[in-house]
């Protein structure tokens, strides 16, 4: 339980990160080990990227990561990694996540 709860403050804290560095992050939703990140073309409308969304869940199976789609504008990154979840885990995801961001543009 331990793990689970380091790794899931990790993960919000790796997420913010990538926010700050990609326009693409509206917000990051959630916590503990059911996160979502929601993607935008634009922070002040929030205008879904629905294409993009669906690109870099295509993109994370390459690494072996399994993201989806989510939310009825199918905008939000979701993951539903175990309990067993480690902290280097939850590293490699964000750097997986910012290389495919960075790719967008």
């Amino acid at each position: 339980m331990e793990r689970a709860v380091r790794a899931g403050t990790r993960f919000t804290e790796l997420m913010q990160e990538l926010q700050a560095r990609h326009v693409w992050i509206g917000a990051v939703h959630g916590s503990g080990l059911y996160p979502g990140v929601e993607l935008v073309r634009d922070r002040e409308t929030l205008e879904p990227t629905t294409e993009e969304t669906a690109l870099v869940c295509e993109r994370m199976l390459h690494p072996g990561i399994i993201v989806q789609p989510a939310s009825e504008r199918q905008n939000v990154l979701k993951s539903k990694p175990p309990t067993t979840i480690t902290e280097f885990d939850v590293e490699a995801f964000a750097q997986a996540l910012d290389v495919e961001l960075a790719r967008l543009g």
